[in-house]
């Protein structure tokens, strides 16, 4: 049985290295440090926020849904205090510009916009993913956005499939070409799901 509720201050060190497992690339390319100090960093770098959610099954954390919505307030996080708390100065350097990067999305305001959909390896195909999308639709269609929306990278088929099979639809194709050795990917799809008050993931 899977469960949905807010993070808290407690699930953060779950968070971190939940987030590591599931996308070790990605995340070495942000926070290119051994690994026990990069899920730290990660936990340190997902706070309480009405916009994140994980996902329980059992006692365990199994998965974390960071939204962003224009209407509710981002927790004020200082990238660069909390990363130097655990790096170097240039080991800080490079991480925040790789999160300033990612931070650039652009998104309607009647939007309400999955920044991060993540599942620990040890959880994947068991509903994990579906129970939190579930869980983003009835989000938005209590906040009255108009679809969901989130990035995924154009080269992560297996993702894009699933999306699509949810209902998801491209909306367009935004080329990295001038940072793709940074980010490790050369473009990415910008994906939305119409919601409606009927609209229901089963």
């Amino acid at each position: 049985m899977t469960r949905v509720r807010l993070l808290v201050e407690t699930d953060q060190p779950a968070v971190g290295e939940l987030l590591v497992q599931a996308f070790p690339d990605e995340m070495r390319r942000i926070v290119g440090i051994e690994t026990a100090r990069r899920a730290a960093v990660m936990a340190d770098l997902t706070p309480p926020s009405p916009n994140h959610f994980v996902a329980d099954v059992g006692e365990r954390v199994a998965g974390v849904m960071l939204l962003q919505d224009h209407a509710v307030p981002a927790p004020n996080v200082d990238y660069w205090s909390v990363l130097r708390r655990r790096l170097s100065f240039l080991e800080t350097l490079r991480a925040a510009v790789m999160l300033l990067i990612f931070d650039l999305n652009r998104f309607p305001r009647d939007r309400l916009y999955i920044d991060t959909l993540a599942v620990h390896p040890d959880y994947q195909g068991r509903g994990v993913a579906g129970a939190l999308l579930r869980y983003a639709i009835t989000k938005g269609q209590q906040r009255g956005k108009a679809a969901l929306a989130l990035h995924v990278i154009d080269q992560n088929h297996h993702a894009q499939a699933i999306y699509e099979h949810l209902g998801f639809g491209v909306v367009r194709t935004e080329r990295t070409w001038f940072m793709a050795p940074v980010l490790g990917f050369w473009s990415a799809h910008y994906m939305e799901l119409p919601l409606s008050p009927a609209l229901c993931i089963p």
